[in-house]
């Protein structure tokens, strides 16, 4: 019975995206590794196309999925993606971007996330969409928002991995209260309450597993800022 409920609740992921279902399915297939979910690539995808970003990142890389699917959305836009990855060579993610795309606009940067992103931020760069999906626990996941919220441009978009993680959402609870942003939907926008239940009978709990959060204040107007002790509110 629950798998008949199941494929009736099952999810359709977006024409869009094919290419990058294709360029994964034997990577979950054939060698048994972690990709991401259709339904995630595609809730990337409608985030990049609908804020027309041009500049993403990522921390964390590993298979490459995710990244491929913001090569492909930002395509349109002549846009670009790098990630953050401490071991390139021992990851698969290069080998499945060639494999999606060898030309292309990809960088990765060879480090940890403490390392990479106070130089990014050094270097003055600046994104319109930031994927979070390093070490989870919550001191590294706040040093890793503290960067992320200053590389990123006011109006785009911090997206949460594992948002069923009490770290991941405790983290996504202070970007909200104090930091400037905004929840935005979460779930892709061709889909309703039947899919939701589809995700928590998969998943076994109620809390989604991603989270998209927009930046809506300037980091000197952010809470923050003013409150020292906003620590308290988490």
């Amino acid at each position: 019975m629950k798998r008949v409920v199941k494929r009736l609740l099952a999810y359709h992921p977006l024409d869009d995206t094919a290419a990058v279902r294709a360029t994964l399915e034997p990577l979950r297939r054939d060698a048994g590794l972690p990709v991401c979910p259709p339904w995630e690539g595609d809730l990337i995808h409608e985030t990049i196309s609908a804020i027309r970003a041009v500049d993403c990142l990522e921390v964390g890389f590993h298979t490459g999925s995710t990244a491929i699917y913001m090569l492909n959305a930002v395509r349109p836009f002549g846009g670009n993606v790098t990630s953050i990855e401490p071991n390139p060579l021992e990851a698969c993610g290069v080998a499945t971007v060639a494999a999606y795309d060898t030309d292309a606009n990809h960088e990765v940067v060879e480090a940890l996330s403490h390392e990479a992103l106070p130089r990014l931020l050094a270097e003055k760069r600046t994104f319109d969409f930031i994927f979070l999906d390093a070490w989870k626990t919550f001191d590294a996941l706040v040093m890793d928002c503290y960067f992320a919220t200053r590389l990123l441009r006011t109006g785009g978009v911090l997206f949460f991995d594992d948002h069923h993680m009490p770290s991941v959402r405790r983290a996504a609870r202070l970007m909200r209260s104090h930091y400037g942003y905004a929840q935005m939907p979460p779930l892709p926008a061709h889909t309703d309450w039947r899919f939701r239940l589809y995700l928590a009978l998969i998943s076994g709990t109620r809390h989604m597993p991603f989270v998209r959060l927009q930046k809506v204040l300037d980091d000197a107007d952010a809470p923050a800022v003013k409150d020292w002790n906003f620590d308290a509110a988490i």
